[in-house]
């Protein structure tokens, strides 16, 4: 086995525990049926369909909803708070697993990791631009 391959192994182990033990917290942790998660790029943008939605909501939709956005770097998105019912958080933190796993709707443009936490009965919002039969996604990307 070589060291690439071992260390390849131990991040699955952990992400299938990680996963494994969010379906535990399902029992305690209800769901926020008004609450929407965003991520743009792994996390790293405030672009592309993820703010287009968001934009939208925020003109159109009820003030009772809540809106997370999830940041490698949130110091840089601070403005996003003067918003309207807006939690700004750091991407992969444990805030955003908890957000992602109680949120009753997830919005993202990116490949999703195993990790990330998602329960029975979420809408899942893939808005990632399609490319037709030569775009790789999901289990083709290498």
């Amino acid at each position: 086995m070589t060291n690439h391959s071992f260390i390849e192994g131990i991040k699955y182990g952990v992400a299938s525990l990680i996963k494994y033990s969010w379906t535990v917290f399902g029992f305690v942790l209800p769901k926020h049926k008004k609450m929407i998660v965003f991520d743009s790029f792994v996390g790293k943008q405030y672009s592309c369909n993820p703010r287009a939605l968001y934009e939208y909501m925020q003109k159109n939709f009820r003030e009772d909803v809540e809106y997370v956005w999830a940041f490698t770097n949130p110091e840089q998105f601070q403005f996003l708070k003067r918003n309207k019912n807006t939690i700004i958080c750091r991407y992969r933190s444990l805030k955003h697993l908890y957000y992602c796993y109680v949120a009753q709707v997830i919005v993202f443009n990116f490949t999703r990791t195993n990790e990330m936490p998602t329960r029975k009965g979420q809408m899942i919002v893939q808005t990632w631009h399609g490319g037709g039969c030569y775009k790789k996604a999901g289990g083709s990307v290498k």
